[in-house]
């Protein structure tokens, strides 16, 4: 927030030369001018004790003043008369519309006379029911018929709780309905682009349940609530059937937009270290700041000092666009650049969540894979196996194959840990190179593997591949500077012709395969269920 303040008194120093030019005599009214600043014109008169009536003004014109200041006269409990002479150009149509660009002003008693007598009476304000309202439009506005080539007077009764901003225009239709639509048409765009902040960072808050994106989503929903009264948005579409809300929510939306302040840079700053002074004394601020707002809500104190554009509001500067939108610029700004803040975070979670699988992914590795060949183990084979299973039909037919090494344990014996290891990866190496690359090949320990391929069309083609792998293990291994030569015992069943059960299988299999040890070693031969019960 000190920043959006920052960012509203460059903008406003930079462009103090836009006030307007005071000027004596009438305001002359002419039709090219579309729109005529009242302000040069202005002459004032401060009612301290709120008793003077609209002809005991009038019969003090000689004491009203030209004003010192542009049209901003702070935060004030006085009421003030504003005298307005003004001349009709002869050319004239004669349709005008006297438009005051503040919408913060509780009552405005707006009196036209000509000669000294009363013509027409209306009054304005957010204390005017918006169905009684001369104009339905964002501002306070009054439309006249004034006659061409005529002098006018305009007598305005001001009075309000909050700031009394006055910029004063009168302005032919087409040019009130200009600055209607290019007003509207920006406060579409930055309120549009604000919710789309909020909603983005309740949606990451949802999702990484990370508070920083709240507390932000806080922050820029007071700012934009405090945007939507300040401009009249508020009024108009949204809380003008509520006199309570419309008195409210100025401070209400100041004091949500300070709170999420608090919380929003605490976290960006501290994160969650519970230790920090820092933090519990930001945490200790938000919670004044919400028993500020409980007490506002409760009519229990009064809030009419809360006021984001002080130098505005004290009249150091003149009231033109880029003042008065000086704080809603700097805080979409502010918005945008705490939106950078909450995606470094995003980042910073992404990371973490990310260095988080990689561990994940490397503990699942070593539980389901063998460190030695990098092959599925016993626990990953299962669950290939479960998987594989449940595409099995008597149209793509699943064998398992159980193998083990004839020989090993001489090679091992002879040669050492070392070279039996190297061997054992060897193996794992030339059962890949035989087999497709959607087969599955895993070490169940020692010397013994299993593979696992489906989509076969027939228990000859799986015999086949059984012969296949037996023959890939008729050439020697050449180990380093030395050759070893193992053979292979293969015992193998189908799914779901011998087995629909992944455990039955490798049963069946493990079974056929002790047949053929038992029967002379390097031999394939399928279990259909008579070697399981002989084995067991």
């Amino acid at each position: 927030m000190r920043w959006c303040m920052g960012m509203a008194a460059v903008w406003m120093l930079w462009m103090a030369h836009l006030g307007p030019v005071r000027a004596a005599g009438p305001l002359l009214l002419r039709d090219a001018d579309n729109t005529v600043a009242a302000w040069p014109a202005v002459r004032l008169l401060v009612d301290e004790q709120l008793t003077l009536t609209a002809e005991d003004a009038l019969s003090r014109l000689d004491d009203f003043q030209k004003p010192t200041k542009d049209a901003t006269l702070g935060v004030r409990k006085d009421a003030v008369w504003l005298y307005i002479p003004l001349a009709v150009d002869p050319a004239s149509e004669g349709r005008w519309v006297l438009d005051i660009n503040h919408t913060d002003l509780n009552r405005i008693d707006v009196l036209l006379l000509q000669n000294g007598k009363v013509l027409q009476r209306s009054v304005l304000g957010t204390e005017v029911p918006r169905a009684q309202r001369p104009l339905p439009g964002r501002t306070p506005a009054q439309a006249f018929q004034l006659e061409a080539g005529q002098n006018y007077e305009f007598l305005l009764r001001v009075q309000t709780r909050g700031a009394m901003i006055l910029p004063v225009t009168f302005n032919t239709p087409t040019g009130i309905l200009g600055r209607a639509v290019n007003e509207q048409m920006l406060q579409g765009v930055l309120t549009g682009l604000a919710l789309c902040l909020i909603f983005y960072s309740m949606a990451q808050w949802y999702s990484l349940r990370e508070p920083l994106f709240i507390q932000y989503a806080l922050l820029t929903s007071g700012s934009l609530l405090y945007s939507l009264h300040f401009f009249g948005v508020g009024q108009q579409y949204l809380w003008g059937h509520s006199p309570w809300l419309t008195s409210h929510a100025v401070g209400l939306a100041s004091l949500m937009a300070i709170t999420g302040s608090f919380l929003f840079m605490s976290q960006a700053l501290e994160g969650h270290n519970p230790q920090s002074r820092f933090l519990r004394r930001m945490r200790w601020g938000a919670l004044f700041t919400v028993g500020l707002g409980v007490a506002f809500a409760l009519d229990l104190i009064s809030l009419k000092g809360l006021a984001a554009i002080v130098s505005v509001i004290n009249g150091a500067l003149p009231v033109n666009f880029w003042t008065l939108h000086s704080f809603q610029i700097s805080a979409t700004l502010d918005m945008l650049l705490f939106m950078r803040v909450l995606g470094l975070r995003t980042k910073e979670l992404h990371t973490k969540v990310q260095h988080a699988n990689q561990q994940l992914d490397a503990m699942h590795s070593l539980a389901h894979t063998d460190p030695l060949t990098g092959l599925p183990n016993r626990r990953g084979m299962q669950i290939e196996l479960s998987s594989a299973l449940a595409r099995a039909t008597h149209e793509n037919l699943l064998a398992v194959y159980v193998m083990d090494l004839d020989g090993f344990k001489p090679v091992n014996d002879q040669h050492g840990h070392d070279v039996g290891d190297e061997l054992l990866v060897a193996v794992a190496r030339r059962l890949q190179c035989h087999l497709r690359q959607s087969d599955v090949i895993a070490r169940l320990g020692g010397d013994e593997f299993v593979v696992m391929t489906g989509e076969l069309q027939s228990t000859t083609q799986a015999h086949e591949l059984g012969l296949k792998l037996l023959e890939a293990f008729s050439s020697p291994f050449a180990l380093g500077g030395i050759q070893v030569q193992v053979g292979l015992t293969i015992g193998y069943a189908i799914a779901p012709i011998d087995s629909q059960d992944g455990a039955g299988l490798i049963k069946l299999a493990d079974a056929a395969m002790y047949s053929g040890k038992q029967s002379g070693k390097f031999c394939v031969r399928r279990n259909t269920g008579d070697l399981a019960l002989s084995s067991a």
